[in-house]
């Protein structure tokens, strides 16, 4: 087995070679060069990845991961395309299709071990403010149906609010111009502009 950095391949090396050596037996059958030499390049390109996974630390590993991974699609697409051709024995991509498959699963299980699984929350904030987006929504929603309402009012609405968070709320539709305050301290009481 070839150890890779921090992990191990199924495969090694050699296999990698002799699969890409039976791409290039298999296109050299196929009339149409354009698509023989565009599914060969793919091949060398793939092997050149993975023997790159050998030696390269994890930001990179997990970039030639995902191009390699791309790239088997590629290669299996290109496969379909030369199998339309009717040109060469459909059990021969059925072997390279297996052999690649194999060193698809084997790179996908390298990028859920390598790829350190984490929540990811949040940025600070943003959860918070779509809540105080949804919160002043309902304030205004409340304020059309009722015309006009104090502070004390909105408490009792909305319990889970502290005063300071709804009188927060409140100067920013005001100041958005969407309220209008009227009075001033406790007596006083907010109206949606209509």
């Amino acid at each position: 087995m070839v150890k890779s950095y921090k992990t191990q391949t199924k495969m090694e090396k050699e296999d990698f070679i002799k699969i890409t050596f039976a791409v290039w037996r298999v296109m050299d059958c196929l009339l149409e060069r354009e698509l023989s030499q565009k599914t060969k390049k793919l091949a060398n390109q793939i092997l050149a990845n993975l023997i790159l996974l050998n030696f390269n630390p994890f930001p990179q590993r997990k970039k030639i991961l995902f191009e390699t991974l791309k790239e088997i699609d590629q290669l299996f697409s290109l496969f379909g395309a030369a199998k339309a051709k009717a040109q060469i024995n459909p059990l021969n991509f059925l072997v390279l299709e297996r052999e690649y498959d194999k060193i698809r699963k084997d790179l996908e299980k390298e990028l859920k071990r390598e790829i350190p699984t984490k929540i990811i929350l949040p940025k600070r904030g943003e959860k918070n403010r779509k809540l105080a987006k949804d919160r002043k929504e309902k304030i205004l929603e409340v304020l059309k149906e009722k015309k006009n309402a104090k502070i004390s009012e909105l408490i009792q609405i909305f319990p889970q609010v502290s005063r300071r968070t709804l009188i927060r709320d409140l100067e920013d539709l005001l100041h958005q111009g969407i309220v209008e305050k009227n009075g001033s301290g406790r007596g006083s009481y907010y109206a949606a502009k209509l």
